[in-house]
């Protein structure tokens, strides 16, 4: 049965004690006329005491948020048939097997979305790979990318790059639903939070519906969404 948004919401934020408990310790300041060394000891020994604290509280916390992840798959915002690729990230030597095993898992999606930490790249924990994508293309299937750009270059030569590598693969039936969204800081301050949706092997419907999608977007206060097509051209 699924479980209703407000639920996870719920979970989540159960969690927050947790999350703020793990925090710098509050070492012992010095006094002037204190002794330096037994200041020294005092703050080893609080570090010490705070660490074997925090070790606790990192395990409970990974722990209950396991449950969050669970209580998310069975939200009821996903539609019928949707289907999670749960097996962890292996060390290099196994990932191959690791990614036939994927494919194997979610053969019967026509909708694949990857979400690395730090988009595609070399074979490492934070990383899809452009091999990894291949294996995961077939007939009637798209692919959409999550991406958080780099801060060092040029957002339009990432993009750019991103497109060429993938053009490579795909024949340039790609497409890249850039969006910012500006958030609250606690100085009262807005700043941008950049994420690109890389769309691979789209059809019709589904271009369509990222054109509806960009529209929806900006008509959000603070959020901008803009279509990208690279050196391809915008279907009709």
């Amino acid at each position: 049965m699924p479980v209703p948004w407000l639920a996870v919401g719920s979970l989540v934020l159960g969690n927050l004690d947790k999350i703020m408990a793990v925090v710098k310790p509050a070492f012992t300041r010095r006094k002037a006329e204190g002794d330096p060394q037994e200041l020294i000891n005092q703050q080893i020994s609080e570090l010490q005491s705070a660490t074997a604290i925090n070790v606790e509280q990192i395990r409970s916390l990974a722990s209950q948020l396991k449950d969050v992840v669970a209580a998310l798959e069975q939200a009821a915002i996903w539609p019928t048939g949707k289907l999670f690729h749960r097996e962890p990230m292996p060390p290099l030597a196994e990932r191959i097997a690791w990614g036939a095993r994927k494919r194997k898992e979610l053969d019967g999606a026509d909708l694949v979305f990857l979400d690395p930490d730090t988009g595609i790249g070399k074979a490492s924990e934070k990383h899809a790979t452009f091999s990894e994508i291949r294996l995961l293309r077939k007939p009637k299937r798209a692919i959409v990318i999550i991406t958080f750009p780099h801060q060092g270059k040029k957002h339009d030569v990432q993009l750019a790059r991103l497109h060429e590598r993938l053009a490579a693969e795909t024949h340039e039936n790609i497409v890249t639903l850039r969006t910012s969204v500006s958030v609250p800081t606690a100085a009262g301050k807005y700043v941008p939070r950049v994420r690109w949706f890389t769309v691979v092997d789209a059809d019709a419907e589904l271009h369509y519906r990222a054109r509806e999608f960009e529209t929806a977007l900006k008509s959000v206060r603070r959020v901008t969404a803009q279509l990208d097509y690279g050196r391809g051209r915008a279907p009709r």
